[in-house]
């Protein structure tokens, strides 16, 4: 690069006062100039930190054209004269003032670092105060009161005013004007500033009024509302309902040589929902903090505690996956906490600032989520995240019809809602793909009997080629976000069990219902699962040759045919193609049975583990 032949000397060297500094580097204090939306919040700090002090439980937030206004009915900024200037004009015009620095006076904050009215004074074209108190340099009312006014252009003090009034409709109103020159747009984002009082109204109680051009609405709503609203979503099936845990602490820290006893709170509402979204935010002191040491603090516990719930009721999780599913609400309140600048959107905070409520939501969060029923559904899920993680290609969506892998057994269909037949062992699978239609009918071979399901993790059950396969070519999710499956996704319109009349191919059916009935009950109740009935003889004739599914059948048969040979099948492999397609695959000859849903929880254990509830399983 080029040098520029300019002169740098000590001329060039300058000092800027607070208000010209902010305006040309406006990006270390609001961050963005989007919008003059972080004005609003600087004012409203100031308010919020008279209510959490528990002085005032009313603000009122006014929007008049350009103009906003927000008042409240705490103490009122003193108006005694400060360094030679009224106290509002001091805290408006000097950086690094204000009263949050000292500790006895406020116990949480939310205006922190002394700059909120100077910004929003030297960001605003029109700045003004109206302070009500009863005392001005000294002086104290007892039936009256002190109003004090004033007014800034583009940062200037143009007007200064103190009387005596009987009565005090408030205590402090700060209105202002965005300058447009210093913002893309000096409109607010009112719904952004419409969740933070909701937080307000919903955490304090207070009575949170929003006049927004002539749109006059009280704020209410409360804590589990307000979760409801912001961490859950549309579509979310809770697991659970709510659960609230609230700790605090008293904490003796030093400070200058001097022993402080510092209030600390955490609240955390939570749940979990079906899937394997996250939702985790929450503010500090009211401020919407949605990331952070605290996020991370909060995060941390609930996989702490998991994994170890996880351990006592042998469901092995990894720790990591704790937040799978969770939706999560925390909001903690510090003396003095540390952000990533004056917008405070992030918490700095060291965890050991914070860490004695920590401690003490770890051990409350323990009990509660043992004492709750649904704590295994939610491991369960996890557990289920981490498997199909672990075999991801099993799981992703197929979107082209026939295509299938050399080392796939399925034999796919080119056309949706087709028939997918599961056939027993390689011989009869061969018939089934020779006679079959390739447009409806695929053909997933068996090798062996499929594992039986019964207390079996589903990664033991995806070691199986086969049913790896299958739960691959039916297009449907195993456990979707909402608890639901899409039956819109099953890639045919019929699963057809296909197995010998024998007791091995009856177990066989009966393990591939134990996995329907496990994995995919919801196929089985919208009539997807079908067995199909083997046909058990064949009756040739000189003309004509016939099959039969009992014994009666046979003899029904017979006596219109002297001259007959009656074989009895010893399996579907014993058929060749012409019979499969005629028997086995022809809709108007083959014979199926529906499935019918049993709602027992104790059917699917006796199936799988009772020999003779295996031999009264209908149709079989």
């Amino acid at each position: 690069m080029k040098k520029r032949e300019e002169e740098y000397t000590g001329k060039q060297l300058i000092n800027l006062d607070a208000m010209e500094h902010i305006r040309k580097r406006y990006g270390m204090y609001i961050g963005s100039n989007e919008s003059a939306t972080p004005l609003v919040n600087e004012a409203l700090d100031n308010s919020v930190d008279e209510v959490m002090a528990g002085f005032g439980n009313k603000i009122l937030l006014e929007r008049s054209g350009e103009q906003m206004s927000v008042t409240d009915w705490g103490r009122g900024i003193p108006i005694d004269d400060v360094q030679g200037m009224p106290g509002p004009v001091f805290v408006a015009t000097t950086i690094n003032s204000g009263g949050k620095f000292n500790t006895n006076v406020y116990k949480c904050s939310a205006g922190l670092n002394g700059v909120g009215l100077v910004l929003i004074n030297a960001l605003s074209k029109f700045m003004s105060f109206d302070v009500y108190r009863q005392d001005h340099n000294g002086k104290k009312l007892r039936k009256a009161f002190f109003h004090f006014h004033c007014e800034f252009n583009y940062g200037k003090l143009v007007k200064s005013s103190v009387k005596e009034v009987p009565e005090k409709p408030f205590s402090t109103k700060v209105s202002f004007v965005p300058d447009d020159k210093r913002f893309k747009t000096a409109s607010i984002n009112i719904a952004h500033i419409r969740n933070r009082l909701e937080l307000m109204a919903a955490q304090t109680g207070a009575t949170i009024i929003l006049n927004d051009d002539g749109d006059v609405q009280q704020i209410r709503t409360t804590i589990s509302e307000f979760f409801k609203t912001h961490y859950v979503f549309e579509d979310d099936t809770l697991l659970f309902d709510p659960i609230e845990i609230k700790v605090e602490s008293q904490d003796q820290e030093v400070i200058d040589g001097q022993k402080v006893i510092r209030h600390k709170e955490l609240q955390v509402i939570f749940s979990y929902a079906h899937g394997t979204k996250r939702s985790v935010g929450g503010s500090v002191n009211l401020l919407n903090a949605q990331v952070g040491s605290h996020i991370s603090a909060i995060s941390t516990s609930f996989c702490n505690v998991l994994y170890e719930l996880g351990q006592q009721k042998k469901i092995l999780i990894e720790k990591p996956d704790g937040t799978v599913g969770i939706r999560c609400l925390v909001n903690l309140f510090l003396p003095e906490p540390v952000f990533g600048g004056q917008t405070k959107e992030k918490l700095e905070s060291d965890r050991s600032e914070f860490e004695s409520v920590i401690q003490k939501f770890e051990a409350e969060l323990l009990i509660k989520l043992k004492n709750t029923p649904e704590t295994k559904m939610v491991l369960e899920q996890i557990r289920l995240y981490r498997t199909k993680l672990s075999n991801v290609d099993i799981f992703k969506k197929k979107t082209i019809r026939g295509n299938t892998s050399k080392d796939d057994p399925l034999v796919d269909c080119k056309l949706d809602n087709g028939e997918l037949y599961l056939v027993e062992g390689e011989s009869a699978g061969g018939s089934f793909k020779d006679a079959r239609n390739s447009s409806i009918h695929a053909i997933l071979a068996l090798k062996g009997k499929p594992l039986n399901i019964v207390n079996q993790p589903l990664a033991k059950v995806l070691v199986n080629v086969e049913m790896a396969s299958l739960i691959r070519a039916l297009g449907v999710d195993l456990k979707p976000k909402d608890g639901i499956k899409d039956l819109k996704q099953l890639h045919y319109q019929k699963i057809i069990i296909s197995c010998d009349a024998d007791d091995d191919g009856k177990h066989i059916a009966v393990l591939l219902l134990g996995f329907f009935l496990r994995f995919y009950p919801e196929l089985i109740q919208a009539g997807h699962v079908f067995v199909l009935e083997a046909p058990l003889f064949k009756i040739q004739t000189p003309r004509k040759e016939f099959v039969a599914w009992s014994r009666e059948e046979v003899n029904k048969i017979i006596k219109d045919y002297p001259k007959h040979d009656i074989t009895r099948f010893k399996g579907l492999g014993e058929m060749n193609p012409d019979q499969v397609a005629k028997y086995l695959l022809d809709p108007n000859i083959r014979r199926l049975i529906r499935v019918d849903y049993v709602a027992d929880e104790q059917y699917l254990f006796r199936l799988l583990t009772d020999s003779q509830a295996k031999k009264e399983l209908v149709g079989i």
